[in-house]
C-alpha cells in the first residue's frame, strides 16, 4: 500500500470513528456534518472530501456494522456442532444486550428510514445492501449442514425458513432497541420471553418440519 493510500485509510477510518461517537449520541436527523468532524478532531471541509453527504458517512458505519455481525456469524459456522446447533447459536446473537448490539440495532433502524427519507440516494447503498445479505449465506449454510447432518428436516422450505427467521428476530430486536418501553407489556422481561417463545419455536420446526 502507498503513503498516500495508507494516509487515507487512517483519515476514513478517524472520520468514521468521529461519527459512531455522534451517532451514539444524536439521532441521525440531528447529527450534523460539523458535529460529526468536531468529533473526528478534523476540519468539515476535510471531512467533505471524504463523504460527500451525512448520508454517505452513516452508511458507511452501518457497513461496518453488519461486516462486524458477519464476522461473528462465520466465527459460529466454523465450530464442530450440527447445522440446527449453529443456527440456535445465531438466533441467539438476537438475544444479546450489551451496548454495543443496542446501538447497532436502534441504528440499524435509524438508518433506514433516514435513507427512504433522501431524495437522490447515495451510490454507497449498493455497498450497504450488499453487506446487509452476506449474513443470508452464513445461515443458509448452516441450514443445509443441518439437513444434511439430520438435525434439521427435510421438509423445510429453505427461502422462507431463513427470511423468516431473519426478518422476525431482527423486527422484535429494533422494536424493543429503539421504542424502548412505550407501553406497559413491553418491559425487558417481555423482550427476553418473545425472543425466547420464538427461537424455541423456530428450533422446533428446523427440528421436525410442517
Amino acid at each position: 500500500m502507498s503513503k498516500r493510500a495508507e494516509n487515507r485509510e487512517k483519515n476514513t477510518q478517524k472520520m468514521l470513528e468521529g461519527a459512531l461517537i455522534v451517532f451514539e449520541n444524536k439521532s441521525l436527523e440531528s447529527a450534523k456534518m460539523t458535529d460529526i468532524a468536531e468529533a473526528a478532531g478534523i476540519g468539515v471541509a476535510s471531512l467533505y472530501r471524504y463523504f460527500q453527504t451525512k448520508a454517505d458517512i452513516a452508511l458507511q458505519v452501518g457497513i461496518l456494522y453488519f461486516e462486524e455481525v458477519n464476522q461473528q456469524l462465520k466465527k459460529i459456522l466454523e465450530k464442530k456442532l450440527t447445522g440446527r446447533e449453529k443456527i440456535e447459536l445465531m438466533m441467539r446473537e438476537y438475544q444479546n444486550k450489551d451496548e454495543t448490539s443496542i446501538r447497532f440495532f436502534k441504528f440499524v433502524e435509524e438508518l433506514d428510514h433516514y435513507i427512504e427519507q433522501v431524495e437522490q440516494k447515495p451510490e454507497r447503498i449498493k455497498a450497504y445492501e450488499k453487506v446487509i445479505y452476506e449474513q443470508l449465506p452464513n445461515f443458509e449454510e448452516a441450514l443445509k449442514e443441518g439437513i444434511e447432518d439430520g438435525s434439521i428436516s427435510e421438509s423445510i422450505n429453505l427461502k422462507y425458513t431463513l427470511d423468516t427467521i431473519n426478518h422476525t428476530l431482527m423486527s422484535l430486536k429494533q422494536k424493543f432497541s429503539t421504542r424502548g418501553h412505550v407501553v406497559s407489556i413491553d418491559t425487558e422481561e417481555a423482550h427476553d420471553g418473545e425472543l425466547e417463545l420464538l427461537i424455541s419455536i423456530f428450533l422446533s420446526y428446523l427440528k421436525n418440519g410442517l
